[in-house]
């Protein structure tokens, strides 16, 4: 998805949600991780996005509580 205000990104378009291709590109990228023999693989996202939590549990992955994120924007406002 290209957005005018973030650049492109990789998702589900809102019309295809729940349909369990998010989950299917999740679990297509841990296995080719896993093929390239990665030890593993982490992702972040906002608390409040449910529908992505659900997506990365259904897809295998455990939730990790243990992390801290601090972020800087530097893009013109």
């Amino acid at each position: 998805m290209t957005h005018p205000d973030k650049g492109t990104e990789m998702g589900v378009g809102e019309p295809f949600r729940g349909q369990g291709i998010g989950k299917a590109l999740v679990s297509a990228i841990a296995d080719l991780a896993r093929e390239r023999g990665c030890y593993g693989m982490w992702v972040l996202t906002e608390e409040e996005n449910l529908a992505a939590q659900a997506t990365y549990s259904r897809a295998g992955g455990n939730l990790e509580q243990t992390q801290v994120m601090f972020g800087w924007d530097f893009r013109d406002r």
